[in-house]
């Protein structure tokens, strides 16, 4: 800052110094100077503004220099107006005081996308096959449904076709053979339709089902339900009537106790 004071002040003071004083030495005295002529006359009275106008801009100059040095740092920190907050321009990021509020998520990756469609697609595949599960317990419930209007069927036709039989009895032959065969004609229809089409489709819907249940018993309901039938078919062959009430009585008490299976399908769980 020294040197630069200096050198403002020597601007200065040449700015402000006759010109005589920067002149060219005066020549020898051996040397004679030539008359000045009107033609240079007029060029040194041209040139006489252009050195004013360089001595003030000179001097413009160094007392611009002169205060910048001599200004006080208080006064200039007071006139000038507070600089703005840096702003950090490190590519690895600044140390920055205080806690960040963490950055707010507006949008998902794309493997959350994925995420989210993949369990969208497993809760749909889920709902398809539950669906499917309790279309299938109610064609079960259907069944089980069939079975015991069987079961009501079977009783009220034998006994009705019982009665006929024992009316006709003592009457024509023809017409009391036929009765007859009616009782035993029912047995076999309905041990069919019951057991075979019925009872044993119902007991493999509970298997796939995954229900607990005991299949020994069931399938001894079954077979007591077959062996009432063919009892009651050798009873109307002898056109027994008591033969032929008491076989119905074990029919329908097998087809009653076997029918408590229906309850089973209360247990199937939902799929997971």
């Amino acid at each position: 800052r020294g040197s630069i004071a200096s050198l403002a002040t020597a601007l200065a003071i040449a700015a402000v110094a006759p010109c005589s004083s920067f002149s060219t030495p005066p020549p020898l005295a051996a040397s004679p100077r030539p008359s000045c002529s009107p033609l240079s006359v007029q060029m040194k009275a041209a040139e006489e503004p252009v050195a004013a106008t360089r001595r003030v801009a000179l001097a413009s100059l160094g007392a611009g220099v002169l205060g910048l040095g001599l200004r006080p740092s208080g006064a200039r920190a007071a006139e000038d107006p507070p600089a703005p907050p840096a702003v950090c321009q490190n590519i690895l990021g600044c140390e920055v005081k205080g806690e960040l509020k963490p950055p707010q998520k507006k949008f998902k990756s794309i493997l959350e996308e994925e995420e989210d469609r993949a369990k969208m697609l497993a809760e749909q595949a889920r709902k398809e096959r539950q669906e499917r599960l309790d279309q299938e317990v109610m064609v079960a419930r259907g069944q089980f449904a069939a079975i015991k209007k069987g079961r009501n069927e079977l009783e009220r036709d034998v006994s009705k076709q019982l009665q006929e039989a024992v009316e006709a009895t003592g009457g024509p032959p023809d017409v009391e053979k036929k009765a007859w065969e009616d009782v035993r004609r029912m047995t076999r229809l309905y041990d069919t339709a019951l057991r075979k089409d019925g009872m044993f489709p119902a007991m493999r819907r509970l298997d796939a089902f995954k229900v607990k249940w005991e299949r020994k018993p069931a399938e001894e309901q079954c077979k007591a339900l077959n062996e009432a039938l063919i009892a009651m078919d050798r009873a109307g062959k002898k056109r027994d009537e008591e033969g032929v009430r008491k076989s119905l009585g074990a029919a329908v008490g097998a087809l009653d106790a076997w029918l408590e299976l229906s309850a089973k399908l209360d247990e199937v769980p939902p799929l997971s």
